[in-house]
């Protein structure tokens, strides 16, 4: 996705350079609708990528406070910002001129004037901050959702740290290893049928270097299940 986006860039930005608007409000309605919803998807794939690169997962516990840490720094940036994002927010247009349309006056005043400065026919004052806050807002819409999808996870986790009652296996212990031979899930089993492996790796290894018949319970299973006329 992200090199689609940036494919995009080249041919779109000699577009704007060598052909002039009709008038000012097409001008304004390129810099302050299309560009910012094409950069916004580039600045949100970098953000996700620079999240999770350094996302150690070292615990749930752990995951829940780095995306709460990135939660709070993103809240923080639009509080300094906050007088420039409410004029977005509310859809005012009073300053869509100085904000939104190329080679404006007194650039120092405005905190993206350097990127004004070094490509003034493709860039203005504001297009670049307003995408990155419509990017922003689409981080914390990830960041929340990863947030209840672990702990939706510890929740569930909670649930199931005890035997359930009302369910127990009959069978002896290697022919339930044979169930569950190849879904590694050894520890669900334990709980729902009140058992405990001692060596399930073991066990398992030694279905898999047997040398005569290797899964008799499930056999025995499906010839009780094709003898069944009922």
């Amino acid at each position: 996705m992200t090199n689609y986006i940036i494919s995009l860039l080249p041919p779109l930005r000699e577009l704007v350079v060598k052909n002039n608007f009709g008038n000012t409000a097409e001008e304004i309605e390129f810099f302050k609708l299309l560009k910012p919803q094409i950069f916004k998807e580039l600045l949100y794939f970098v953000d996700v990528y620079s999240i999770e690169r350094d996302n150690s997962r070292t615990s749930r516990e752990h995951e829940i406070s780095y995306y709460k840490s990135w939660i709070q720094q993103i809240h923080t940036s639009f509080i300094v910002d906050n007088q420039l994002n409410g004029y977005f927010d509310l859809g005012r247009s009073e300053k869509d001129i100085q904000y939104f349309t190329r080679y404006q006056s007194n650039p120092l005043y405005h905190t993206n004037s350097i990127e004004c400065m070094q490509d003034p026919g493709f860039s203005t004052f504001h297009d670049k901050n307003y995408a990155n806050y419509l990017a922003r807002k689409n981080t914390l819409v990830y960041l929340k959702n990863r947030i209840l999808s672990l702990e939706s996870i510890q929740n569930l986790e909670k649930k199931n740290t005890g035997p359930i009652e009302g369910v127990r296996w009959n069978g002896c212990k290697s022919e339930l290893i044979q169930v569950i031979y190849g879904l590694y899930m050894a520890r669900v089993f334990e709980l729902f049928f009140h058992i405990k492996f001692s060596n399930i790796n073991v066990s398992i290894h030694q279905l898999k270097n047997a040398k005569k018949d290797r899964f008799p319970f499930i056999k025995r299973m499906v010839m009780l299940l094709n003898s069944d006329k009922d």
